[in-house]
């Protein structure tokens, strides 16, 4: 199955989701033609969690962030900014640009932290933005549970018909999250299972905080309003 797209519309450009799109490609091109080797640049600006914890210092600090934007290859820059594509814009239009922002980045070092927390003496280099967009994901699974995906199933590939198969949003994502689980119960190496659910965990608290203080607004403008009107009588 290969996810194609939603059917959820949007209000604002996706300024912020493409702009991290653009600045992952350009990180990938950066460690494929730069000076360095891209294994050295990975070791060197991925997540650690043994050298964070031994060596913390404000080098170590900025792999929190310096390590979402680095991708092992092509397929994997690939997986990312498409999944990021396709559900980034909405969690964008609903929190707005500069809060989508943070929202990532939160997301992806609350990845890390999970991965540090379980694996605190792993000496090989966290690297990409599947944990922020794993948040990404549980925001989506929240706000937008019903929303259409379409996915596409390999049917009709000879005749080179796209005939595509629209489920809802929580159902891909659940099983999405509950495959993070099988995978490390058959302790499949060489993903990030663990800062997938760490990530997917914060986004969906996170997008429900926001919820929480959007909703309250309104009620403390109105009892302003109302304490405004008191005073006058």
């Amino acid at each position: 199955m290969i996810i194609v797209g939603d059917e959820n519309d949007i209000t604002r450009f996706p300024a912020v989701t493409l702009s991290l799109i653009f600045v992952c490609i350009v990180v990938m091109i950066f460690e494929c033609t730069g000076p360095t080797s891209m294994n050295w640049f990975i070791f060197q600006h991925g997540f650690v969690p043994l050298r964070f914890t031994s060596h913390f210092g404000l080098g170590q600090f900025s792999t929190l962030i310096t390590n979402i934007f680095i991708h092992a290859d092509f397929w994997h820059l690939l997986g990312n900014i498409w999944f990021l594509y396709i559900f980034g814009d909405n969690i964008e239009d609903f929190l707005g640009h500069f809060n989508f922002l943070v929202f990532f980045i939160v997301c992806g070092i609350a990845a890390d932290l999970a991965n540090l927390f379980c694996n605190p003496l792993e000496t090989i280099p966290s690297i990409g933005a599947s944990g922020s967009i794993a948040g990404v994901l549980g925001a989506y699974l929240i706000l937008h549970p019903n929303a259409s995906i379409k996915t596409w199933w390999g049917d009709q590939s000879i005749l080179f018909g796209f005939r595509t198969y629209n489920l809802p949003a929580w159902l891909i994502i659940m099983c999405w999250f509950v495959m993070q689980y099988f995978m490390i119960y058959l302790n499949v190496q060489g993903i990030g299972w663990i800062a997938h659910i760490g990530g997917f965990t914060t986004g969906m608290l996170a997008i429900m905080f926001f919820q929480s203080h959007i909703n309250s607004q309104p009620v403390k403008l109105e009892e302003q309003c109302k304490a405004f009107r008191g005073c006058g009588d």
